[in-house]
């Protein structure tokens, strides 16, 4: 969890109170060769009278070669966001 107040914020609709509140996961490891790093973000709160509402999913999966002269790594890497 993230929170974050700005009572100040400007941006270009104008400057008014800002509120976000940020949930998250992660889940990651490695075994035998196969590592995996996976997160996913849901934000939500108000910038005046509008509301936010966000989203992001983050993935990094590879292989590590570790019996190749300087252990190259293979992977593949994909995110989305709203």
């Amino acid at each position: 969890y993230l929170g974050y107040t700005n009572d100040e914020a400007v941006y270009d609709q104008g400057a008014e109170r800002e509120e976000r509140h940020s949930f998250g996961v992660r889940y990651a490891g490695d075994v035998e060769g196969w590592d995996w790093n996976v997160e996913a973000l849901y934000q939500f709160g108000s910038f005046g009278n509008g509301s936010i509402s966000a989203w992001t999913v983050a993935s990094d999966v590879g292989y590590t070669l570790a019996k190749l002269p300087w252990t190259p790594r293979i992977a593949l890497s994909s995110n989305i966001a709203s």
